[in-house]
């Protein structure tokens, strides 16, 4: 990001909090922690950050649709840890999509034709594998799979199996691509800047039952939350945050310092 004259830029390696303009009857935050996966030296922060702020947003006893980004999860042998863990967690394979973007599809020939030298070919279908155990120890999960950008969960009114069962339908009517259409589930992808996107005001069905959201989010550089009540007084309550300058004039931007650790 070009910053604006007077924009003074955040402390190297800084934890930022990012407060949005609502939308879609969305609040819309981020914690901005840098490109993943997470560096060694500040995993322990990021990992300690969430443990703190979940309790925040979940509820207990509500039943989160927890899910990993597969096309993250090769980062620092995630792939070997979801094996490991594959037995008491209980994945299950479905697709992540984007609902701010045109439908996703399989490559295309012109695809190859632009790579550059050294350029990677995008995933053919962004796998979500959804850990599906009742009960699932989130806490466990987080803490083996967390700082990779591959977390992400979301609470829905009613039952989340029902959601699921409901929206893969809805899903298919515009997924062109029919090896994408036979997967058994589909869950909403969006970022901070998604929320600002024509074409999700299209699809508003898909996230009109969701109720909290979370992901990690290598678009946003951290982690992103969607609520339905505001929050950032909550998040006041366990950490300090410093205000700080932005050049984009519907996002409000701290400086989070202090941060209350859990109790485990």
């Amino acid at each position: 990001m070009t910053l604006q004259p007077g924009v003074q830029p955040p402390p190297k390696d800084a934890l930022m909090f990012h407060a949005g303009t609502p939308r879609h009857g969305f609040h819309v935050y981020v914690f901005e922690q840098g490109e993943f996966p997470v560096k060694a030296l500040f995993l322990k922060r990021w990992l300690d950050l969430y443990i703190t702020v979940r309790p925040l947003l979940f509820a207990g006893g509500v039943k989160p649709v927890c899910a990993l980004q597969m096309w993250h999860i090769h980062h620092n042998d995630g792939s070997a840890l979801l094996s490991k863990n594959g037995a008491v967690w209980q994945p299950d394979f479905g697709v992540g999509v984007w609902l701010d973007q045109p439908p996703p599809t399989l490559w295309r020939p012109e695809e190859f034709e632009m790579l550059g030298p050294g350029d990677m070919m995008r995933p053919p279908i962004l796998s979500a594998i959804r850990l599906k155990a009742a009960p699932l120890d989130h806490h466990a999960v987080w803490t083996s799979m967390g700082g990779r950008g591959a977390y992400m969960e979301f609470t829905v009114s009613g039952d989340p199996e029902a959601f699921l069962e409901e929206q893969a339908p809805a899903y298919r009517r515009w997924i062109e691509e029919e090896i994408i259409q036979v997967h058994p589930f589909f869950v909403p992808l969006v970022s901070a800047a998604s929320l600002r996107s024509e074409l999700l005001a299209s699809r508003l069905a898909h996230l009109d039952p969701v109720l909290t959201y979370v992901r990690e989010s290598q678009e946003d550089r951290g982690l992103l939350l969607l609520t339905r009540e505001p929050i950032e007084q909550r998040i006041a309550s366990i950490a300090t945050l410093v205000p700080w300058s932005n050049p984009d004039p519907e996002v409000r931007t701290f400086l989070v310092q202090n941060v209350k650790t859990a109790a485990r």
